[in-house]
């Protein structure tokens, strides 16, 4: 079987070089379905993301902002779908800006927390986090970036995958406290992440997304021989059951189960106890009631 162009440009993207035959036609069997679907679907970036656009590593540093959680008792299946605390599934296009988009989740659900509706906009997040330090925008960046800039985070504006210049909101939720975890100072994280999810919300951590397995995901549990570990990629934890973490991407709702995907807990996956920030105290307030 002859296999198309762009399938070999997805073999050199994906580094499949050492697959057999038979594996290779397991594979162009498994990402054609995607392809086909955002050749139909002008929205669906799919072709362009994940097929022709290179994904450079997260760029994760020590981080001086930083505590273990508070012990508590989770139970055993959660999900903040179930209490509808998740905003509908992104589409990040050919941005490198997973890492507003999960910092936006965990912010939109402070927000709905406090004021009652959805108010923050991973556009704003992106344009505005930008003059923190090198490489936001597009050209991707970390959660605790974000959550640098402390607020106010409150916009509607439409996100487009493009950077563009600040506008920053008169109002909104601030960040008064957050927490970063990284393996990059001995912290285990998917240990702790339960808690952190029943706690704090939706919550943001790093993830390889390079493997076929996961690009290609549409059903199932992602094992940990199907990944590698080094992030590359921003994925939000949603919820959990003794046997998977509940993760959304932001890859369209063409990507996994409508957006969503099922990683096996306990074992490090696609090294998602790696890196995770999150706000853990937040409050609202309009900038003209700010002052001494």
């Amino acid at each position: 079987m002859k296999l198309p162009y762009w399938f070999h440009q997805y073999m050199i993207a994906v580094n499949m070089t050492n697959l057999t035959s038979v594996e290779i036609q397991k594979m162009f069997h498994r990402a054609k379905p995607h392809y086909d679907f955002a050749m139909d679907h002008p929205h669906a970036k799919f072709h362009q993301t994940v097929l022709h656009h290179n994904h450079g590593p997260l760029k994760m540093t020590a981080s001086h902002n930083r505590r273990h959680l508070l012990n508590t008792k989770t139970p055993t299946s959660f999900d903040w779908r179930d209490f509808d605390m998740v905003t509908p599934v992104a589409t990040q296009g050919t941005c490198n800006s997973c890492y507003a988009l999960t910092a936006c989740d965990n912010l939109n659900y402070w927000s709905k927390k406090i004021d009652g509706t959805f108010s923050v906009s991973g556009q704003t997040l992106m344009d505005c986090s930008e003059s923190l330090s090198s490489g936001l925008g597009c050209n991707g960046g970390v959660m605790d970036d974000v959550f640098k800039w402390h607020g106010p985070y409150g916009s509607d504006k439409f996100y487009d995958g493009k950077p563009h210049i600040c506008d920053k909101p008169d109002s909104g939720i601030y960040v008064q406290e957050y927490i970063t975890l990284s393996n990059l100072e001995g912290d285990e994280i998917e240990p702790e992440l339960a808690s952190a999810v029943v706690q704090y919300g939706p919550i943001p951590v790093g993830i390889d997304a390079r493997s076929s397995r996961f690009i290609t995901y549409s059903s199932g549990i992602i094992e940990e021989n199907e990944c590698n570990k080094e992030p590359n990629h921003a994925v939000t934890v949603v919820g959990f059951t003794p046997e998977y973490w509940i993760v959304k991407n932001s890859w369209g709702e063409h990507w996994g189960q409508r957006g969503y995907g099922k990683i096996s807990r306990g074992h490090d996956t696609c090294g998602i106890s790696s890196y995770a920030s999150f706000a853990t105290q937040v409050v609202w307030r309009d900038t003209i009631h700010l002052g001494s």
